[in-house]
């Protein structure tokens, strides 16, 4: 008799999240960006003047923010009016939409003394990698990143169809226009509205924190402005030229903050 084969448990215990609907939001992220990405480089492909090969080549060795810097040069070279705004604004989308992601991905999960609809991501600051950011989120907030970035590919797939029917500098243009096909409108491309920001918390930046009051000798609250009069006053600034008047000036502010 044979045994049967021995089956790895899935997924391994040490990875075993409390949340499968987390784990599916993030992996569907990831698949998502992977076609933004690859819209991204249809742009610039679109816009320069290089084969396909160079362009990938290119595009593949850039960071996001070279990328971005590269289309932005290549647009405002082109400036074609109809298309113009909307590349820019399709970069705007597309960065904030992938810094959502890579906080996400790049973060170390935590799950303990958590409730089964929350999950909690840690990432190093980049102003100190020795303090951690951290959010604790729900999976609508995890689905919302990957939708943000769904619209962001279409919106950039919609200017890369647009480019190739309406940019006279298009690969494609002359035989779409002697196709006999319709122009599209300018009215098919629609402004994306900016992704919303993760607002994630950062150790390093300090509180802000008001300023105690200041009370008078009569007992009053002294306002603001008239305080920081008084003590400019006090160290001579308000009259740097006429230092003999500084004494009667702070005598004077006395008597109308008391």
């Amino acid at each position: 008799m044979t045994s049967e084969p021995h089956t790895p448990e899935w997924p391994p215990a040490r990875y075993r999240i409390h949340s499968t609907a987390h784990m599916e939001a993030l992996g569907v992220c990831s698949a998502i960006y992977n076609n933004a990405e690859y819209t991204f480089f249809l742009l610039i492909f679109t816009y320069s003047s290089q084969e396909y090969e160079i362009c990938r080549f290119l595009f593949e060795g850039m960071s996001n923010r070279h990328r971005s810097d590269f289309l932005t040069r290549l647009a405002e070279q082109r400036n074609f009016t109809p298309m113009h705004d909307h590349v820019l604004n399709f970069i705007k989308c597309f960065n904030i939409a992938t810094e959502n992601k890579n906080f996400l991905m790049h973060s170390k999960i935590m799950t303990a003394d958590h409730p089964p609809d929350r999950m909690s991501f840690y990432k190093a600051s980049k102003a100190n990698p020795a303090i951690n950011n951290g959010l604790t989120l729900d999976v609508e907030t995890v689905r919302n990143v990957a939708r943000d970035l769904q619209a962001v590919d279409i919106y950039g797939s919609q200017i890369f169809l647009y480019a190739n029917v309406r940019a006279p500098w298009s690969r494609h243009y002359t035989k779409q226009e002697a196709s006999g096909l319709p122009p599209i409108d300018s009215a098919y491309l629609k402004k994306l509205p900016l992704p919303k920001k993760l607002l994630i918390p950062d150790p390093l930046v300090p509180k802000k924190t008001e300023t105690p009051a200041r009370i008078a000798p009569s007992g009053t609250e002294i306002p603001r402005w008239r305080y920081r009069l008084f003590k400019a006053l006090k160290r001579g600034i308000a009259a740097p030229a006429c230092p003999g008047l500084s004494t009667g000036w702070v005598a004077f502010v006395k008597v109308i903050i008391a």
